[in-house]
């Protein structure tokens, strides 16, 4: 506080002397403004030499006072600066590690999430694996059966149409023995024997037909309940991958939630950076214009302090005038003109 009271102090003195240049300002300007100096001839150049120096004189002080003036505040706002950076690292320095285990944890949460989703990706697809060979080796035993089967028809089909062809044999046999032996019956008993054999021939050719359109209603009614099981897997299946989409589904919405309140704490920091900003501009404001008034109300201050000396002197006797704090006094006023 001392240091920015003397800076006022001390800008104040200086900014006095802006008043006492402009002071004479006004004379220079009627002196020379728009005036023409001969100076092809030695008399004009050596006015306007002099009229030169007359206006640079000023302006070199002016630019004196101007830079002794902002060197208080210049190094006023580097103490600010530096002061202002020593807290901020050391804010940063208790905010950092708390930010990075909020991080960590963050990290390991993540992790955790993603490793338990990769187990479950792994049961799922185990569980999906093993049902499928289930299910392969279930229709690959129910082929097997059906094989065995189908031999196992078409090993007795085989062995009843050997038997009737032996049955056949036999009767031909029978046959040609009794024609042998009764030539009359020969006629009627080869009418008898070839009526019988295309009966049998029918009937075996009839239960053939019959055997085919088992086997072809079995095989059917097989292909069909194939059918129905390849359906359910298929959309045993398409539910896993709907359930696996919600999951996957979740976890963006998780994620886009998670990202949604990190830009929020994002814009509320950008925010309070902004207001703090603005309460330093406002600040910087401010002392501009304490300076500013301190710089107006100098001259009017210095005046008003001649003025109280002036009449303490008169009215102190003569032995009382060297009194230290009118010695004060009178050293700040030269100070303040000189």
């Amino acid at each position: 506080m001392n240091d920015s009271t003397n800076a006022i102090t001390l800008i104040g003195a200086q900014l006095a002397e802006f008043d006492a240049v402009e002071a004479g300002l006004s004379d220079l300007e009627q002196k020379y403004k728009g005036v023409a100096f001969p100076v092809a001839t030695t008399k004009g150049m050596a006015e306007a030499i002099a009229a030169r120096a007359a206006c640079r004189t000023p302006r070199v002080k002016v630019d004196k006072v101007r830079k002794d003036a902002k060197a208080p505040v210049l190094a006023l706002g580097r103490s600010i600066d530096s002061r202002a950076a020593e807290i901020t690292a050391r804010l940063v320095a208790l905010e950092d590690p708390i930010d990075d285990q909020i991080k960590a944890e963050e990290a390991r949460k993540e992790a955790e999430r993603a490793e338990r989703a990769r187990i479950e990706r792994e049961r799922l697809a185990a569980i999906a694996a093993a049902e499928l060979a289930e299910r392969e080796r279930i229709a690959a035993e129910a082929r097997r059966i059906e094989e065995e089967r189908l031999a196992a028809e078409r090993a007795d089909l085989a062995r009843q149409r050997e038997e009737q062809e032996r049955a056949a044999a036999a009767e031909r046999e029978r046959a040609a023995a009794e024609r042998r032996a009764i030539e009359a019956e020969l006629a009627e008993a080869r009418r008898i024997a070839a009526e019988t054999l295309a009966a049998e021939r029918a009937e075996a050719d009839r239960l053939a037909q019959i055997e085919r359109d088992r086997l072809a209603a079995e095989r059917a009614a097989f292909e069909q309940q194939q059918a129905a099981a390849r359906a359910a897997a298929e959309a045993e299946r398409q539910a896993r991958e709907a359930e696996a989409r919600r999951a996957a589904e979740e976890v963006a919405r998780v994620e886009r939630d998670r990202v949604a309140a990190l830009r929020a704490a994002e814009a509320e920091a950008a925010r309070l950076a902004q207001v703090e900003a603005d309460r330093i501009a406002a600040e910087r404001a401010a002392a501009d214009a304490a300076l500013e008034k301190v710089r107006r109300a100098a001259p009017l201050l210095l005046d008003a302090l001649r003025d109280c000396v002036a009449l303490i002197e008169r009215d102190m006797p003569g032995d009382r005038a060297a009194q230290p704090e009118l010695i004060a006094a009178r050293a700040a006023i030269a100070a303040a003109t000189n």
